[in-house]
């Protein structure tokens, strides 16, 4: 499932897509500082490790996806609407048992390159962070299942590339 925004607000903000790039809404981006465009996470050159992924993905966290793009599409540097602080709902790595505050960030998920959509508490330190949990969305009306595990977490994500210091 899509990240999903969950409160909205005025942090939006016009950025340029890399031509024949396809972006989905709700996809994770940071910032091509060579291209000077917005790359989806899956599109971040991996490294050794997740940890080192995390890493060098964290400075360059610009924010959201609230638009499509399709990978036909050929004009370079097209314009597309990032939200670059806000409140999301993501699917987390199967066994993750968050608890409020949980720092947070991108993951490979096993794989061997980053998933757009998904996040992990795993080995995330307040320099590899992109967000914080902040709830848990809940099926049942009046619950909250706190110290259980859950496919999805409801977060604040915040664009450090384009946060004050």
């Amino acid at each position: 499932m899509a990240g999903v925004q969950v409160l909205n607000d005025n942090y939006t903000m016009a950025y340029a897509f890399p031509a024949s790039t396809a972006v989905a809404k709700g996809d994770l981006l940071y910032w091509d500082t060579v291209a000077l465009v917005a790359k989806p996470a899956a599109l971040l050159p991996p490294g050794a490790s997740e940890a080192a992924d995390q890493t060098t993905f964290a400075p360059l966290f610009m924010g959201v996806a609230q638009d499509v793009r399709l990978s036909s599409e050929a004009d370079n540097k097209a314009m597309r609407t990032v939200v670059v602080q806000g409140i999301f709902e993501y699917d987390c790595v199967a066994g993750y048992t968050p608890a409020l505050g949980d720092l947070v960030s991108v993951t490979r998920d096993g794989g061997a390159t980053l998933v757009s959509q998904k996040l992990t508490h795993t080995g995330v330190t307040s320099t590899t962070a992109i967000g914080k949990v902040i709830d848990i969305p809940s099926q049942v009306a009046a619950t909250k299942p706190w110290g259980t595990v859950q496919t999805r977490v409801r977060v604040v994500l915040n664009g450090r590339i384009t946060d004050f210091p």
